[in-house]
C-alpha cells in the first residue's frame, strides 16, 4: 500500500520541525552553560533546563515524524490529539474574542489537517507497509 501524499509531506514538516527545535535546544544549552560560567546563575540555569525540555520535545518530535512515514499506529494518535488540542485551543481563543485572521486561518487549516487524518486512519493500521 502507498503511503498518501499528505501523510508524507505532514511526515517531512514534522521531522524538519525537530530539527529546527534541536537546533534551538541546543542554542538554549549553550548560551545556558555560558551564562552560568559567567556567573549568571538563575538566568544560566533557567536556559540550560529550557534548553534540555526543549531537547526532549525535539525527539518527540523527531520519533513522530518517523512513525507518520512509517505509518505506525502511535503516531496517528499522536498526530491527531496534537492537531485536535491545538484546534480546540484556538478555538477557544476565537472563541473568547481573536477573531483575527491569522486565527481563523489557524483554525481552518488545522481542522483540515483534523478532517484529513480521519480520513487517512485506514493506512495506519498494524500491518500496514508503507511503499
Amino acid at each position: 500500500m502507498a503511503r498518501p501524499l499528505g501523510v508524507t509531506i505532514l511526515g517531512v514538516l514534522v521531522i524538519i520541525a525537530a530539527i529546527l527545535v534541536g537546533l534551538t535546544a541546543l542554542l538554549l544549552i549553550a548560551v545556558g552553560l555560558a551564562a552560568a560560567a559567567l556567573g549568571a546563575g538563575l538566568l544560566g540555569s533557567f536556559a540550560f533546563v529550557s534548553g534540555i525540555v526543549t531537547l526532549i520535545i525535539a525527539i518527540i518530535l523527531g520519533a513522530a515524524g518517523s512513525g507518520l512515514l512509517k505509518l505506525r499506529p502511535w503516531a496517528w494518535w499522536l498526530a491527531a490529539i496534537v492537531i485536535f488540542a491545538d484546534l480546540a485551543w484556538t478555538g477557544y481563543g476565537i472563541f473568547r474574542g481573536d477573531l483575527s485572521a491569522g486565527s481563523i486561518f489557524t483554525a481552518l487549516v488545522l481542522l483540515l489537517l483534523f478532517v484529513y487524518m480521519l480520513a487517512v486512519r485506514k493506512d495506519f493500521r498494524p500491518g500496514a507497509v508503507p511503499a
